[in-house]
């Protein structure tokens, strides 16, 4: 019997509507390898004004249940994690360690900010149920705690819940419920305090093609966003190694501001076993089509990303 997925992946729509789509003029190639039980993953990417680069190595001692994993970065950010699977059955702890260190700018001038943070977690998994735990020491600031829920009460129905809390700080929880057929999902989710409303419909209509709408709705008084969003996306299979992928978006202006209209596409070229070859665009609709009398939003861009298996 399957075990039920982390929070995280609940809701298929998300998936359709945010997966494989490129944009900002980044180009970028990614790398797996494996070898028994060592697996080796390296990211490249860039644009006209930024390089970045990623390796995370992975190492699965299977004889006494224990995973290490590692990734560093160019952007001075690196991290150790180290997992005993199945202290008892279906349950696992963790030990991570992170360090990063940035350039920070203020009027005295600029100077160098070094994050040192230790984390430690608990995750449980069975058929019905996944649990996760996580709280994170920092060397400097105030300890957090992240918890996660999935439950799975009856058939067709999936319950999660999310809390983020910081010591002396803020509290946000977030909450989804799923339910549906292998070929229908419906989801409403609600975060609170900012009490952000989603709704969320996916449809497998045959094996080829797959469809997903979403919405969005903050309050009216959230000073951050207060718009509402409405995204449309479609997955059509080609074949065994074409995958076509479109989007529209817009963001509903609750103020004399125009309507943000913006249409996404990505073509997914499977070129042999082992590579991938991705292209996509995201095009501003406003500025394509002359609509409004401003243009809201980011300009016109594009993607490419090659991955290597």
């Amino acid at each position: 019997m399957s075990k039920a997925s982390p929070y995280r992946d609940l809701i298929k729509a998300n998936d359709v509507v945010t997966k494989s789509f490129l944009n900002s003029n980044t180009v970028s190639v990614v790398t797996e390898t494996k070898a028994g039980d060592v697996n080796f993953k390296s990211t490249v990417s860039g644009d006209k004004s930024k390089f970045s680069a990623v390796i995370e190595p992975k190492y699965e001692w299977r004889e006494q249940n224990l995973v290490f994993e590692g990734k560093a970065s160019t952007a001075n950010a690196f991290s150790a994690k180290g997992t005993y699977k199945n202290l008892i059955p279906d349950l696992n702890l963790s030990l991570q360690g992170e360090r990063s260190v940035t350039t920070e700018t203020t009027k005295e001038g600029t100077s160098l900010k070094e994050s040192n943070v230790f984390t430690g977690g608990v995750a449980y998994n069975n058929s019905s149920v996944h649990f996760s735990t996580d709280v994170k020491f920092p060397l400097k600031g105030n300890l957090s705690l992240s918890s996660a829920l999935h439950a799975k009460p009856v058939d067709n129905l999936d319950v999660g819940v999310k809390v983020d809390h910081e010591l002396g700080g803020n509290t946000s929880v977030e909450a989804k419920v799923v339910g549906g057929t292998d070929s229908v999902e419906g989801a409403v989710t609600l975060t609170y305090p900012s009490k952000v409303w989603g709704i969320h419909l996916w449809h497998s209509w045959c094996s080829g093609f797959q469809w997903a709408f979403q919405v969005t709705v903050p309050p009216s008084d959230n000073k951050k966003n207060p718009n509402p969003q409405v995204n449309v996306a479609g997955n059509y299979k080609l074949d065994d190694f074409t995958t076509l992928k479109a989007r529209l978006s817009t963001t509903l202006e609750r103020s004399d501001a125009d309507n943000a209209y913006r249409a996404a596409l990505s073509l997914q070229q499977k070129v042999n076993s082992n590579t991938t070859v991705t292209v996509g665009a995201d095009v501003n609709l406003n500025q394509a089509l002359g609509l409004g009398k401003k243009v809201p939003g980011d300009a016109s861009s594009a993607g490419l990303q090659i991955s290597f298996k």
